[in-house]
């Protein structure tokens, strides 16, 4: 049968503007546009979203991510070649493009550049946090950006070292939950006052192999990783060039601007292992007390993020694809590989049941 328009890829939803405008948006597998849809009348709207035709945002280069502001009134996407946009959702008009100074030195971007890149691959997400100010994207080459939602000005860059799989962002905290290429599940805290600063750049930090190389054969890889960063942390520190200094501050006109923090590679706060295949899906509850990953094993683990230990296991004989909370923690909806349905399934603890620690497999 004839397909209207390509599987969707991404979707986002804000009912602050229900019954105004858009209040759904949804990117589509290889086509250049995203399509805004009307919740209260159960349609799409005629008009479609597309990236600005000159520079970067050509026409030609599919959209991978999606977001809704918390009003409502704008909508991002994300590019496949790094690109990123906000539009007017009443307006169908382009806004500000999102552009990384380091991704073009020697040039002096501005919002209205629309030729300007946020990451070197792919946005493969866009979150937008509580307050409304901030923007978090994930870029495939493994790196966060912190960006200010109204003008367009990077914040912060967090270099994770590995390839970002599903994504989500707590509603209640600053925690970015985010699934990696080695089947686990890391989240880290985007904000700004609260990230460690003792971190190694990348670019040395694996010089320290000499020191694990001294270990018996006994210890693990785990020891012989932690020895290494410790030997090379030793060794920078000695050199001063452990990365200690606050963040510079640029003196401008308009007020003081922050430089973006580049170096080191930051740590999680959390480290959810376990899942034998790849994670298909994250979600927080609402309260962020808890976090339920999904794999491709055919499980789904619930871990209490405070504590971090694993409350609940599940299996089921065709794997999840995708999973959805609602507000009121009562229900978890998901999607199944090879099965049309959506699968609702009610939260025990509102009967009160007690979540208790369980065993892994």
């Amino acid at each position: 049968h004839l397909l209207r328009m390509p599987p969707a890829t991404a979707a986002a939803f804000c009912p602050a503007r229900l019954r105004e405008w858009a209040s759904v948006l949804t990117a589509h597998e290889g086509v250049p546009w995203v399509q805004p849809w009307r919740l209260d009348r159960f349609c799409a709207e005629r008009r479609r979203v597309k990236p600005p035709i000159s520079g970067a945002g050509n026409r030609t280069i599919p959209t991978t991510a999606v977001a809704i502001s918390r009003c409502g009134n704008l909508g991002f996407i994300g590019l496949a070649n790094g690109a990123m946009h906000s539009y007017s959702l009443q307006a169908h008009a382009h806004r500000q493009t999102f552009g990384d100074p380091a991704l073009h030195p020697g040039l002096k971007l501005s919002p209205q550049d629309q030729a300007a890149l946020a990451h070197r691959g792919a946005v493969l997400a866009i979150h937008v946090t509580s307050m409304n100010d901030c923007l978090v994207s994930v870029g495939a080459e493994g790196y966060l950006k912190v960006w200010a939602m109204r003008q367009a000005i990077l914040k912060r860059v967090l270099f994770t070292g590995y390839h970002p799989g599903p994504s989500a962002l707590s509603a209640e905290t600053s925690l970015l939950a985010m699934a990696c290429d080695d089947h686990t599940v890391r989240v880290y805290d985007i904000n700004l006052e609260h990230q460690p600063v003792d971190l190694l750049d990348p670019a040395t930090a694996g010089s320290g192999a000499a020191a694990a190389a001294k270990l018996p054969p006994s210890v693990g890889a785990k020891s012989r990783l932690a020895a290494a960063i410790r030997a090379k942390a030793a060794e920078l520190k000695e050199k001063r060039s452990i990365v200690r200094a606050p963040i510079p501050v640029l003196k401008k006109s308009a007020g003081a601007v922050r430089r973006p923090f580049r170096h080191g590679v930051v740590s999680p706060v959390r480290l959810l292992r376990g899942h034998g295949a790849a994670v298909t899906g994250v979600v927080f509850s609402p309260d962020s007390a808890f976090a339920l990953t999904s794999s491709m094993d055919g499980t789904l683990r619930v871990t209490h993020l405070p504590t971090d230990l694993l409350v609940d296991l599940y299996r089921f004989d065709f794997p999840v694809t995708s999973m959805a909370m609602h507000p009121s923690f009562q229900f978890l909806a998901t999607t199944h590989q090879g099965q049309l349905g959506v699968y609702l399934w009610t939260n025990m603890m509102k009967y009160g049941v007690i979540p208790q620690r369980v065993k892994d497999e």
